[in-house]
């Protein structure tokens, strides 16, 4: 691997010298065409050593074959820089395709060779951008709108038991959410970022009433939104569980409360959804 890095420091201080292609006769680039079918790895790395210091474009052809069919990564990586270095246009399809190369080294080469085609001169004068397309890596896109939480509270004695888990089903809740995203308490704004609304939720209603032969458990839940200190949006959220009267137990009492709390925040958080989706 010394070989490699050696010989890459030597192709891209080449790349780098404004020194144009020197001339050299058929007869020594016949020479050095022989060496890169040659079954020793030091011999065939001189060989693309010299031809990118040569920046001769007769050797254009040859060096896309080693790309193409080498064994060798460090023959191929290699192989990739001198195209770089040359910044002959015909290497373009050859440096695509190995973009795909099994060999990370050879992947880095080839894009960087691609890089040095397009501020490559025509001999127009013109670059080669619009001849060569550099596939770039898909970055999934980022939420349009950030959401932090404010304060969470409740204006009803049993509401106030199950603040925590308001805090909490309203975190999940935003969390699992693609169009937002969450931003925790004291993560600073992304850069750049300008739509960050704050959410705060109330229980304003958790009752149980028996009627019958059922036992229904209903929760409203308020929900304040703001931007920049000023209100911008008030929603609010409901929904009612109902429960047999015959295996109605204690735990069920608990359990009723907190399923209507989580259909009531799924409710609130549809409205707010339709809200911030507009923004």
């Amino acid at each position: 691997m010394r070989v490699l890095a050696w010989a890459l420091v030597l192709v891209s201080m080449v790349a780098l010298s404004p020194r144009a292609a020197r001339a050299v006769s058929t007869s020594r680039l016949a020479r050095i065409f022989r060496a890169l079918s040659d079954s020793d790895q030091r011999v065939r790395i001189q060989a693309l050593v010299a031809l990118a210091k040569l920046k001769d474009r007769r050797a254009v052809p040859r060096l896309i074959t080693v790309l193409r069919k080498d064994r060798s990564s460090i023959a191929r990586a290699l192989a990739a820089a001198a195209l770089g270095t040359i910044g002959d246009v015909r290497a373009a399809p050859a440096l695509r395709a190995k973009l795909a190369d099994r060999s990370r080294r050879v992947r880095g080469q080839a894009r960087i060779a691609l890089a040095r085609l397009m501020i490559t001169p025509t001999p127009s004068g013109r670059a080669l951008t619009k001849y060569v397309h550099i596939p770039k890596r898909k970055r999934p896109p980022g939420p349009r709108v950030l959401v932090t939480l404010g304060s969470m509270g409740a204006k009803t004695a049993k509401g106030r038991r199950h603040r925590k888990l308001l805090h909490r089903l309203w975190r999940d809740k935003v969390a699992s959410t693609t169009e937002v995203g969450l931003l925790e308490a004291g993560e600073p704004v992304p850069k750049g970022q300008q739509k960050v609304y704050g959410v705060s939720s109330s229980i304003t209603k958790l009752k149980r009433v028996r009627t019958g032969r059922l036992v229904k458990t209903t929760c409203m839940v308020s929900v304040m939104v703001d931007q920049g200190g000023s209100i911008v949006m008030m929603t609010t959220g409901g929904a009612t569980v109902e429960v047999s009267t015959r295996r109605f137990s204690r735990r069920d009492a608990q359990q009723s409360e907190q399923s209507a709390l989580e259909n009531a925040i799924a409710s609130a958080h549809q409205n707010l959804m339709r809200y911030l989706s507009r923004q």
